[in-house]
């Protein structure tokens, strides 16, 4: 019993004269916590700026392929360029309202959603937050589609042509034909790569930074997936913009029902999967590189508040 008591007053000397486990350093706050309104905005303008610019000719075969009123052949191959600088300048402000809404949106429903103990609405509050910014952006986004694919299927030589004639012929509605097909495709289709690269992000641990090869990766997974849940509705949306380029400047189509029942009598249900393939290869690079310079710039500008504090 002696021998018992005195190990056991041995062992616990020995544990109280160990140190006390230093406390976990504090967590870094999230980039998308961690900027301001005005970084969230050029980190997100940047990124949609480069895609634009480097996947524009991709772009534009998948616009011809689901045109009814031009081909490449007929063209030429300059085509693939045309308005590619002075749309892509489109892509700074969507790119920007896109980003900064989503992280806007994103850190408000957060939260609410912590103040009430609801800690498990991750992918709830990303689908929220990506439909607000998608509606929000397409203020600018359709405006920059009907301009840019009218362009690639020949019908104005230039940028200033193109905006003083649809202003003249059409008006500033003219800026918004096809309005709702390409809202009912930009906002499923941004809701759809947002939510499921935030998915890969938690399923990849959740790190506050990204590295470029994670954010490729996930970004290409993400566009891949939502280009094949709304493929018909971009054909629906690209035949309605660029329908005048066949029809002399005239309206072929009523609206998009219309549009959607003309296809089907006329060319088969086989007509929605139109351009499919050359849309996949442009919008898997084009998002991958927009969320990894968006990740790219975000770092910085997070790594220079952090020098500040």
């Amino acid at each position: 019993m002696m021998w018992i008591g005195l190990w056991l007053a041995s062992a616990m000397m020995a544990h109280a004269a160990q140190p006390a486990p230093m406390p976990a350093p504090p967590r870094a706050p999230r980039l998308a916590r961690n900027l301001t309104v005005t970084q969230r905005v050029v980190s997100g303008g940047c990124g949609r700026f480069v895609s634009s610019l480097v996947m524009y000719p991709a772009d534009a075969v998948r616009t011809l392929q689901q045109s009814r009123a031009a081909s490449l052949s007929s063209l030429g191959t300059t085509t693939l360029l045309n308005g590619c600088a002075m749309t892509s300048m489109f892509a700074l402000p969507i790119g920007g309202l896109q980003f900064a809404t989503f992280g806007i949106v994103k850190r408000t429903l957060d939260k609410a959603a912590s103040t009430i103990g609801a800690t498990n609405l991750g992918t709830c509050v990303d689908f929220l937050s990506s439909a607000v910014a998608a509606a929000a952006s397409c203020l600018i986004s359709v405006p920059q589609e009907i301009i840019k694919q009218r362009m690639v299927c020949g019908m104005y030589p230039n940028f200033a042509a193109a905006v003083s004639t649809i202003a003249r012929d059409e008006g500033l509605r003219g800026f918004y034909t096809g309005a709702l097909p390409t809202i009912a495709r930009n906002v499923p289709f941004v809701v759809i790569t947002f939510t499921m690269f935030s998915q890969f992000r938690r399923q990849a641990g959740n790190p506050d930074e990204l590295t470029t090869a994670q954010s490729l990766r996930f970004g290409v997974g993400a566009a891949l997936i939502a280009c094949v849940a709304t493929q018909p509705i971009d054909v629906v949306k690209t035949r309605i913009m660029t329908q005048a380029a066949g029809t002399g400047g005239g309206a072929l189509y009523k609206g998009s029902w219309d549009c959607v029942s003309h296809m089907v009598t006329t060319e088969g249900p086989g007509v929605f999967l139109k351009g499919m393939a050359p849309r996949m290869a442009c919008m898997g690079p084009f998002w991958a590189l927009q969320f990894a310079v968006n990740e790219q710039v975000s770092s910085w500008f997070a790594a220079a508040n952090r020098r500040m504090v």
